[in-house]
């Protein structure tokens, strides 16, 4: 049994079950760090947000990109929100994740 149970690269079919495209993961998880870090760090600043998308963007495949978002959200999530969440509940005393939360429920959730 291996140590990593995840394998280097997927190979992507279409719905006909020939192959699309191949996903190196390492390359993926690598590029989907970089671009979290570039749009944190752009955060409150639309111009550059929007500029570091369309590079982004236009630098890969749509299903490139898809997966790319895929990995970067959860990354956003861990990474960025939550220290930052836990920062200003410490700072302020206001808990923002619950704000979220009631802001969530509002919004209806999936449709």
């Amino acid at each position: 049994m291996t140590d990593n149970p995840m394998p280097d690269r997927f190979l992507i079919v279409g719905d006909d079950g020939q192959p699309s495209a191949v996903v190196d993961m390492k390359r993926l998880q690598d590029d989907a760090l970089q671009f979290m870090f570039e749009l944190a760090a752009s955060a409150g600043d639309d111009p550059k947000t929007d500029e570091i998308w369309e590079r982004w963007l236009t630098s890969r495949s749509v299903d490139e990109f898809n997966y790319l978002i895929a990995a970067v959200l959860p990354m956003m999530l861990s990474n960025v929100l939550a220290p930052a969440l836990d920062v200003a509940k410490e700072t302020t005393g206001h808990d923002f994740r619950a704000k979220l939360g009631e802001l969530a429920t509002e919004a209806g959730g999936p449709r």
